[in-house]
């Protein structure tokens, strides 16, 4: 990326009257090479109408009846909300999307409930300008030269240390009131090319920024732009990283559902925060760097670490650029090095820097922050969302690529490889040891709201499978099945107000706890109670309800103890278990 351009001839140069066709004479291009064209455009569409059709079509499927010409609307009094479920490119598209103020639409009402958005990264589609090109995408080492990332990098409001100006992704529609809520999730692929952070700091990098009340962010730890191929390197050093976001997803999709429904947040933004030292500039990660290379290609035959993040410039493409979105210089001038680290805004060469920043990681390399998979909290590897090429490439960017490191077998083979990271054997001595940590990383989630129950057994069977694999001693006898439904609810009673009676039956019904389609079934079966409490004393009246006696008056004590044993049953995996909760009859004072 620092090397010295070398001008190619325009001769030799063959392109068509529209340059959609565009090749170079023999030999031809160089493949993985980094080209440049510039040519005099003429006559530029116009952008942005993508923006338009959008509202327009779903507010028509939202709110009306039929068309301009008569055309009756099939969804016409059937849609409640309208949500978006989208990745990468078309999730930036979202970001301008929301700053231009088009989820008002022309009668002023909300078009989009909430936007869900994975992979988008902190930047926008870069097409509110003459002659964009929106189908491109910067990284680390391709399209920088196209005005993707414009201030407001953020969804509360900034300013902009260049400009003095103010404004946020939510600014417009907050203005109207037609503000969609979003659940933003980034891998950590975004902080290394697409340089996430100006999401939630101030775009001078002083310091972090607070939550937005319309919007969560969801930093993905340690995962790659996508799911890769943990068996395939393609153009890159390492394997691709295989860690997969989809259960996230899914529980994160409803739970922006009951936020615009039911008014329930969602779980808190989980992102890396400079106040507590888990983001930071790319020297100061805490990276390994003497992770032994498994291919032996690299020349001291170590990982290579170097760093490498995308830097966020703000190009000089002329003097009216920024208000008109007309550019007069273009492409802009590039002078390397144009890979620039720094914690303060400053103004380059290249023109001015926005500092970015990336996560810091754990001893195996793994990032410490944000939503951490059980994969990453359990690990059999390490994982990272940023790769470098290799061959004659080496150490430029892998783009969208991460890394799957995988941790020694044992200490035998981690001792002849000389590898810093604890062995798998020696995490995990038994298959317990790793089962019960697994588990106990996914009820964490479950509990949190990032997974669902129903995902729970086949994300098991999979991390299973996955410790075997890589070494983990194998299990007694098969995999023990197990039940998060029954492991993350809870029973709990409520009684009825006591009227001032000796010895009266109370009433008592029972209710269970689950998180989100955590399905569990109860009925009670037994009750014992303290005090003298006979079998009289007490009565089931149906699956979740009792009748309890209070105390006699006189009686010291400042309740009787009723111990109540519910029988429950998970359906989608056939397993039940006991669950007990205790009730306290307070004694009634006599009149």
């Amino acid at each position: 990326m620092d090397d010295v351009a070398q001008v190619v001839p325009a001769g030799n140069w063959n392109y068509n009257a529209t340059a959609t066709g565009l090749t170079l004479v023999a030999p031809g291009f160089v493949t993985n090479d980094i080209y440049e064209f510039s040519y005099t455009a003429k006559d530029p569409t116009v952008a942005g109408l993508g923006f338009a059709a959008i509202r327009d079509w779903n507010s028509w499927l939202r709110y009306a009846v039929a068309d301009d010409v008569g055309q009756a609307n099939p969804l016409a009094n059937y849609i409640t909300n309208i949500y978006t479920e989208i990745s990468s490119q078309p999730g930036r598209l979202l970001n301008d999307f929301r700053h231009l103020g088009f989820n008002e639409d022309e009668s002023g009402r909300k078009v989009f409930n909430g936007h869900m958005q994975w992979i988008s990264a902190g930047s926008g589609i870069g097409m509110n300008y003459r002659f964009s090109q929106s189908g491109r995408t910067e990284r680390n080492r391709q399209d920088h030269l196209y005005a993707e990332n414009l201030f407001p990098f953020a969804n509360v409001s900034t300013t902009d240390p260049f400009t003095g100006k103010t404004d946020s992704r939510y600014a417009k529609c907050e203005a109207t009131g037609t503000c969609p809520l979003g659940v933003e999730i980034y891998s950590a692929n975004e902080y290394w090319v697409k340089t996430a952070s100006l999401l939630h700091t101030t775009p001078d990098g002083a310091t972090d920024l607070p939550e937005s009340p319309y919007a969560r962010d969801y930093f993905m730890s340690s995962m790659q732009h996508g799911t890769g191929s943990a068996t395939s390197r393609g153009n890159c050093q390492q394997f691709q990283n295989p860690l997969s976001s989809s259960p996230v997803q899914r529980a994160l999709f409803l739970a922006l559902d009951k936020w615009s429904t039911a008014g329930i947040a969602p779980p808190t933004s989980r992102v890396p925060r400079l106040f507590n030292g888990t983001m930071t500039l790319p020297a100061n990660t805490g990276f390994p760097t003497n992770i032994p290379d498994p291919f032996m290609e690299t020349p001291n035959g170590k990982v290579t670490y170097t760093g490498l993040k995308s830097t966020r410039y703000r190009y000089v493409l002329g003097e009216s650029f920024y208000t008109s979105g007309i550019p007069s210089i273009f492409p802009p001038v590039i002078t390397p090095p144009i890979e620039i680290n720094t914690a303060v805004p400053i103004v380059s060469v290249n023109g001015p820097i926005y500092p970015s920043f990336v996560p810091t990681t754990d001893s195996d390399g793994n990032d410490i922050a944000g939503l951490r998979l059980a994969d990453v909290t359990v690990p059999l590897a390490t994982y990272t969302g940023w790769g470098l090429r290799s061959g004659v490439w080496a150490n430029d960017g892998c783009e969208s690529s991460g890394q799957f490191i995988p941790f020694a077998t044992n200490a035998t083979t981690r001792a002849a490889s000389g590898d810093p990271r604890p062995s798998v054997a020696e995490r995990y001595p038994t298959f317990d040891a790793y089962d019960n940590q697994v588990k106990s990383a996914m009820n964490t989630m479950i509990q949190d709201r990032t997974l669902l129950c129903e995902d729970g057994s086949s994300e098991l069977a999979r991390l299973r499978q996955a410790g075997v694999t890589r070494g983990v001693p194998n299990p007694p006898a098969s995999f023990a099945p197990y039940s998060f439904a029954l492991a993350n609810s809870s029973v709990a009673s409520s009684q009825s107000t006591l009227s001032p009676s000796d010895g009266r039956m109370v009433p008592v019904s029972l209710s269970v706890s689950a998180p989100d389609t955590c399905n569990v079934a109860c009925n009670l079966i037994m009750i014992s109670g303290t005090d003298g409490a006979t079998a009289a004393d007490s009565q089931i009246t149906g699956p979740m309800s009792a009748t309890l006696r209070a105390s006699q008056s006189g009686n010291t004590r400042s309740g009787r103890l009723y111990k109540l044993a519910l029988q429950c049953s998970d359906p989608a995996t056939n397993l039940s278990a006991i669950k007990a909760v205790a009730v306290t009859v307070p004694n009634v004072p006599a009149n």
